[in-house]
């Protein structure tokens, strides 16, 4: 998906932010499977569930690069820091976790 979603050949400029390209001819915003009826009714509750979740861990912990391993360049476009079978994934990383200190 993420392959079809990248092809040059069918969008010409990929990596261009062009929102008119979900745009029909009237203008109005197109997407499919994303909101009426076939928009998934648990996904409101995921999201604040999620947001939750990553600002808990942010508030108690930093996590930072890892002092052995530098920093790689997960831009897509540099397919060597991913791994491309079933899905476009990062290749693992190390980082750093620290417990923040509150006064």
């Amino acid at each position: 998906m993420w392959k079809l979603h990248h092809d040059e050949k069918i969008w010409g400029d990929p990596w261009k932010f062009r929102p008119e390209r979900f745009l029909d001819q009237n203008g109005v915003l197109w997407m499919p499977f994303g909101i009426g009826k076939r928009a998934c009714l648990a996904e409101p509750f995921a999201r604040a569930r999620y947001f939750l979740y990553v600002a808990t861990l942010l508030r108690n912990w930093s996590f930072c690069p890892s002092k052995d391993q530098p920093l790689r360049d997960y831009d897509p476009r540099h397919m060597e820091n991913f791994d491309l079978q079933l899905t476009l994934r990062p290749k693992p990383y190390l980082c750093r976790i620290e417990k923040r200190e509150w006064n």
